[in-house]
């Protein structure tokens, strides 16, 4: 999401709607560096925010339409589309998804109605959302857009969530009111995690640990040129899978087969590829959260490489243009590379040296004239 030129500085609400914002808040971005599609399966991630961001201000609006407060009117923009939208909803609602439109607003009006569930009286408002994280690029910016959108309206509303409770409410968002059945790693990691460290996180349990990232290295995020839209793709799809995987197997999710070697050979294609992904992923992050502990980046490398080769053969979420951007990567002399986020297009994560990074990027430019690397860690 870019937001509009603005060569005075003011804010995208002030160039909107022609006043102030009553509040502003952000949210940082996330690039996850092992743990590709283990999180629903309560498994291990290793991620670290971004320093790209979404920010979204907000006022009270008066409802002229509706004097008996029966409805909720959001009059918004977004530089998703870059048009102002007005919506209303009613004031209450026991249905999450009844009336999901298919865009930006299912977010709002999803926020709406969690923070509605927590006991906050919300009423009319404006909002305008821009920022920097590009959409469709597996670097969480729906979780970036449904925090920032949940610390916006807490504070008008005076009905703030943090921590845990602000993680878990924004993965209801997307899962209820959007329809992206998501783990919780996004939104946790945007909430607890610190640019420049890595977040180990125990999705079964919540347990997290910090991890400093030496400034020797860097983590380079670049784009391959593809996007998708994961309610549109296999993302849900691969989570059933799982799901049914987990149903023959006889537990109830994927974790419990930690340190156990299921016979696979009772599962058919692609069940079992799935399962040896998830498995040997939640493995790899172990050893990630070793290496970078005790600096061996070289290690950490070829394990973001192995993650690769396992969602692009096992797990099938990888395209063409991943896998080629990958091997550039390393071409052009990354310790390890891999496809970030969900996949089925979007950006890959590459480990570097940080002497090597103006070098390396130029070889990149050169290597692939489609690629384009964004700020990193």
């Amino acid at each position: 999401m870019n937001a509009p030129d603005d060569p005075s500085g003011s804010s995208c609400y002030r160039q909107v709607f022609a006043e102030a914002p009553a509040v502003s808040t952000t949210a940082l971005s996330r690039v996850d560096i092992l743990g590709g599609h283990t999180d629903y399966n309560q498994g291990f991630v290793l991620a670290a925010p971004m320093p790209l961001t979404t920010s979204v201000e907000l006022s009270f609006k008066e409802n002229l339409g509706d004097a008996t407060g029966n409805h909720i009117e959001i009059e918004g923009y977004s530089t998703l589309t870059g048009d102002k939208a007005v919506h209303r909803i009613p004031a209450r609602s026991d249905s999450a998804s009844r009336h999901r439109r298919g865009d930006w607003i299912d977010y709002v009006v999803g926020a709406v109605r969690e923070l509605q569930s927590a006991g906050a009286d919300v009423s009319s408002f404006r909002l305008a959302a821009s920022g920097n994280v590009p959409t469709g690029a597996g670097l969480a910016s729906s979780a970036s857009f449904s925090v920032a959108l949940l610390r916006g309206l807490g504070k008008l509303f005076e009905h703030s969530l943090e921590g845990e409770s602000l993680a878990k409410t924004a993965q209801r968002i997307e899962r209820i009111h959007v329809g992206v059945n998501c783990g919780i790693m996004d939104p946790l990691i945007l909430v607890d995690g610190t640019v420049g460290n890595a977040l180990f996180i125990d999705t079964l349990t919540l347990a997290r640990e910090a991890i400093a990232i030496d400034p020797d290295y860097r983590l380079e995020v670049i784009d391959c040129g593809e996007r998708r839209r994961l309610a549109d793709v296999g993302y849900n799809l691969r989570r059933d899978e799982c799901q049914r995987a987990a149903q023959t197997l006889g537990v109830n999710s994927l974790r419990e087969l930690d340190g156990d070697e299921p016979d696979l050979k009772d599962l058919p294609p692609p069940l079992d590829r799935r399962v040896r992904h998830v498995l040997s992923e939640n493995l790899r992050v172990i050893e990630a959260r070793n290496a970078l502990k005790s600096g061996n980046y070289a290690a950490l490398g070829r394990l973001m490489h192995a993650s690769h080769l396992s969602l692009r053969d096992d797990y099938e979420v990888s395209v063409p243009a991943l896998d080629r951007l990958v091997e550039d990567c390393l071409t052009a002399g990354a310790l390890g590379a891999r496809l970030a986020g969900a996949g089925f297009g979007g950006c890959v994560v590459a480990l570097i040296e940080s002497a090597q990074r103006d070098i390396w990027r130029r070889r990149i430019a050169t290597m692939n004239t489609r690629a384009c690397v964004f700020d990193s860690c």
